[in-house]
């Protein structure tokens, strides 16, 4: 069966120069109501007192269809919202989820799950259906959303997949605030990046700290965990009957030891990862089959999908690992498992003047930027396993 929603009331008052007052929505949903339209989206109040006074007027209507009122699940005060739209009393209450963020990782799809369970629990006990939508729907990780609409069904009235912010990024968000400013982005090596700042040549920038100067400041935003990767080929050629049953184990961490004659793809001598590296493995006693240097982490990952090698991976570039694992065959896909004993993280900040001037435009940036990859702690080995480990 299908059924028509329409969202005139709410939708159309978003287009330029149009603006409806209450006698205009009132006229409105009755029409609409006679055309037998099915459903009608009434308003997006938020907190407003006049759109929630005005949503409250066209519910109150004695009307055919349903009436939604949208409001925003994932606001600090969401059940403040819930609360003011369950009063304005619709048939039903919508609300969105950003499947973006909560298909980072298991750890932020299961803290999403349960707070649209809470969602749906107080709309039910207002004696409302609860809808729910996905901002970022066509931007999210592909398993991580079909788990999360696995868990979403089972709690709310109705999903909505896609919805007119689908392909919006921190980049769309920024530029819809700010469209007359234009964002150069620039890649080099954090050392080069830090002196562009203190010229003035740069406003900011994500990295690591290589040299400390006092005229910059540091925002530390994300501990890097490192992680082993090897594809499921190299695993089973290497333990034979004993894989997949040695994922169990592994996913507590394994022992470097075991791919002692292995060829592996590390990061360029000299950096900090590598140092980093190096200075683990003295302790382990352990000096690996280096076959490749280079410092893109991504070919590297690449290298590990074909089983040419296998790596080492930063938290940040797990992402891009789930996104080689999509179109991987089983031998292809990548396994990441935590190392034991490995303490070393790599520390990103991010890094600005210390005297620099930031009008909003700047620091509306840096929230976006910190927000971006502050999202990456939630990604873990746990993330690559939970297929297998069911």
């Amino acid at each position: 069966m299908v059924e028509l929603c329409d969202v005139t009331l709410r939708e159309g008052e978003q287009t330029p120069g149009a603006v409806f007052d209450l006698q205009d929505k009132l006229e409105l949903a009755g029409r609409l109501d006679n055309l037998g339209i099915a459903q009608i989206q009434v308003s997006f109040p938020g907190l407003d007192a006049r759109r929630l006074d005005e949503a409250k007027a066209v519910c109150s209507l004695l009307l055919r269809c349903k009436t939604e009122v949208m409001t925003k699940g994932m606001a600090e005060d969401w059940r403040e919202r819930i609360a003011a739209a369950c009063a304005c009393g619709p048939d039903i209450v919508h609300s969105m989820v950003d499947a973006r963020a909560a298909c980072v990782s298991a750890a932020a799809r299961r803290k999403a799950l349960a707070h649209v369970k809470e969602i749906c629990d107080e709309v039910h006990a207002a004696g409302k259906l609860c809808n729910i939508s996905f901002i970022g729907a066509f931007d999210a990780d592909r398993e991580g959303l079909i788990g999360l609409i696995r868990g979403i069904v089972c709690c709310a009235d109705r999903l909505r997949v896609a919805d007119s912010y689908g392909i919006a990024t921190p980049e769309d968000v920024y530029y819809s605030e700010f469209p007359n400013v234009k964002v150069i982005f620039s890649e080099a090596h954090s050392d080069k990046l830090a002196h562009l700042v203190l010229k003035g040549s740069l406003d900011m920038f994500v990295g690591v700290q290589y040299a400390y100067f006092p005229r910059l400041e540091y925002e530390s935003l994300l501990d890097e965990k490192l992680y082993l990767t090897i594809n499921g080929g190299k695993l089973r050629e290497i333990f034979g009957n004993g894989f997949p049953e040695i994922l169990k184990q592994f996913s507590e961490g394994v022992d470097v030891a075991q791919f002692l004659h292995q060829p592996f793809a590390m990061n360029l001598a000299g950096s900090v990862f590598r140092g980093g590296m190096d200075d683990f493995l003295n302790r382990e006693g352990v000096k690996l089959h280096t076959v490749f240097e280079n410092g893109d982490q991504e070919l590297q990952l690449e290298l590990c999908r074909r089983g040419m090698t296998i790596s080492f991976c930063t938290q940040m570039h797990l992402y891009m690992a789930r996104r080689l694992n999509e179109a991987a065959l089983p031998d292809e896909r990548i396994y990441v498992f935590p190392v034991n004993r490995m303490t070393m993280c790599n520390r990103l900040y991010l890094i600005r003047h210390r005297d620099a001037y930031f009008p909003p435009h700047k620091e509306r940036m840096r929230q976006i930027a910190c927000e971006v990859v502050r999202q990456f702690q939630l990604l873990d080995s746990d993330d690559f396993m939970e297929f297998e480990l069911q």
